[in-house]
């Protein structure tokens, strides 16, 4: 594994023309899935589907977005995009107005429509009416829209065609990556015209570089009203020209290709299949680990690769309030004795993904890689057996000064996910300072049940922005019924006590994470940041054990790749094809 984590971090894009290529139909294979209501159509309903390939990249604009480039490039940096410019955040951080750019059309057959304020309005209705929205659910008046208690949402104002005031319950810094979200697109009223809300799907109204192709003939009311893939060929779905796009009002979308041809398929490894024969171009998601194996032992395929540092971690977590996890030097000790590059392995088997060792504790891509090069202990990545129990030395629970864990507390800590590969490997290392993991079943995101560590927990980030994270090292994933955060950190000496902990207290950095949520644009990676290196260092209730990297093979004919920032969908706009394909 090992090796190919190598191989997979010197692998990168093909190098862009010195003139951009444009033109040509890009082929693109989908894996169909949970698409009951329209067999054959790639994710039609960005209010249903969190994550649709050709959203953002191709048949939809948002209030603001990103430049579909890499970290290093800006890729995590919020930008404008049909709002003239970043939003006017009020004082207290409740009030977010938008200005939108003046005069842009939908496509056809709305296309002598301007896109209004109004219509994001109707877009979180649409949302709120089909399905629970988490990313909305600080907006004022959301949840009882919701409910169905009323028919608007209280908190979304349009006071004219070109201003959006939204209006939350509590500072969220991280709105506006919400608000980049496919979710919250332009949705025009007439495109539901008295129809449930279920097959929107079948009447989108594109406001980005492209459309459905026949869209223009759709009729949006009336007994003969047909989805615009009536007709369509079994199996594909085709993008072309959006004439209402406004190339100099997105310097956003490049927009190279002339023509998007989705491919459906039943499975990835089909899809895999359609980019080995040539008859598709690119993956809509990430590439299976074997395939990237298999291209990059070839002299032929490996300049096809594109790797792309994830927004996974996955990590050990130790509960602050469990001993012996409530001494800093054990948690420091337990960090040096890991074997991480063995974990990764681990993990990378486990999950069938290529897992790169974690040195920190938040991905990349959350902080503009501000810690990319950060490795406080700065030891060996294979455990230090040697300097933990030095560190162990110095807590209250070596009475002897031999290194190791020796007091009754040490002797059967409750650790969940402890038999597999990966739990089996951790208990090895934290027994060599004396821990013994005893393996549970008890839930541990009940507070009561006082499971002293979860040996694999993953979390991935929706959007570039630390907020992301923030239930699980603040109060805000603490809770009487289920717990996110499942170190306990921040927990307060009241909800200890009533959770039944002779500890009365723990480490806190809630009020750190709530001024993190407060913060937007460079502030907030900066913050998240901080938070990340107080976790590592200062508190270390985490051991990190691996970042989840992805990988893209695409054609031969593919002369310039990019990845959304996400990672979970390239970014189809900013393909180029060779000449003449």
């Amino acid at each position: 594994m090992l090796c190919c984590i190598l191989l997979l971090a010197c692998s990168g894009p093909p190098p862009s023309p010195t003139k951009p290529s444009t033109g040509g139909t890009l082929r693109v294979a989908i894996v169909e899935t949970g698409q009951e209501e329209y067999p054959g159509t790639p994710y039609y309903d960005p209010g249903r589907y969190t994550f649709t390939p050709l959203a953002r990249c191709c048949l939809l604009r948002t209030l603001l977005s990103y430049n579909d480039r890499p970290t290093e490039e800006g890729g995590a940096e919020l930008r404008p995009d049909l709002a003239e410019a970043l939003p006017r955040i009020s004082a207290d951080g409740l009030t977010w107005t938008f200005k939108l750019k003046a005069r842009l059309h939908y496509a056809p057959p709305l296309a002598n429509r301007v896109i209004e304020a109004r219509d994001f309005i109707t877009a979180a209705e649409h949302v709120g009416r089909i399905r629970d929205a988490p990313y909305l659910d600080d907006v004022v008046g959301m949840a009882e829209f919701e409910k169905g208690s009323v028919s608007t949402i209280a908190g979304m104002e349009a006071p004219d065609a070109t201003t959006l005031v939204v209006r939350l319950t509590g500072p969220a810094g991280d709105f506006g990556n919400r608000v980049a979200m496919p979710l919250l697109a332009p949705l025009p009223a007439e495109a539901l015209a008295g129809r449930d809300d279920s097959w929107y799907a079948g009447y989108l109204i594109a406001s980005g570089p492209y459309m459905y192709e026949g869209a223009e003939d759709l009729v949006l009311s009336g007994s003969d009203s047909m989805p615009v893939w009536a007709g369509r060929a079994a199996g594909r779905v085709t993008l072309v020209r959006n004439p209402s796009w406004d190339p100099a009002s997105d310097p956003l979308r490049p927009a190279y290709v002339d023509r998007i041809d989705a491919l459906m398929v039943s499975d990835l490894d089909g899809a895999v299949s359609l980019i080995d024969s040539g008859e598709a171009d690119v993956l809509a998601e990430p590439a299976p680990v074997a395939a990237a194996r298999r291209y990059l032992a070839s002299d032929q395929l490996r300049g096809r690769v594109f790797t792309q540092p994830g927004m996974r971690v996955q990590y050990m977590t130790m509960n602050l309030a469990v001993p012996p996890f409530d001494d800093l030097h054990v948690r420091r000790a337990v960090n040096l004795v890991v074997d991480r590059v063995a974990a990764a392995d681990a993990i990378g088997r486990l999950r069938d993904s290529s897992s790169v060792v974690a040195h920190h504790v938040f991905p990349d891509g959350i902080e503009n890689a501000l810690l990319r090069s950060y490795d406080p202990l700065g030891g060996d990545d294979r455990g230090d057996v040697e300097a933990a129990r030095e560190e162990m030395r110095m807590s209250r629970y070596d009475s002897n000064g031999d290194g190791r864990c020796d007091t009754p507390a040490c002797a059967g800590v409750l650790a969940a996910n402890a038999e597999d590969a990966l739990g089996s490997l951790i208990a090895n290392e934290l027994a060599k300072i004396g821990i013994k993991l005893v393996p549970t079943d008890a839930d541990p995101s009940v507070a009561q049940n006082h499971v002293g560590t979860f040996l694999n927990l993953g979390w991935g980030a929706d959007y570039p922005n630390g907020g992301n994270f923030a239930g699980l090292v603040g109060k805000d994933g603490l809770g009487d019924e289920f717990l996110l955060n499942l170190s306990l950190l921040g927990a307060s000496p009241e909800q200890l006590a009533q959770w039944g902990y002779d500890v009365n207290e723990v480490p806190s950095l809630n009020d750190k994470v709530a001024a993190c949520q407060r913060s937007v644009g460079s502030a907030a990676f900066m913050c998240w940041a901080e938070v990340d290196q107080l976790m590592t260092e200062r508190v270390m209730a985490w051991v990190p054990l691996a970042f989840i990297d992805h990988h893209w093979i695409y054609s031969e004919r593919v002369v310039a790749f990019s990845p959304g920032p996400e990672s979970v969908a390239p970014a189809l706009e900013q393909i180029q094809l060779r000449p003449s394909s």
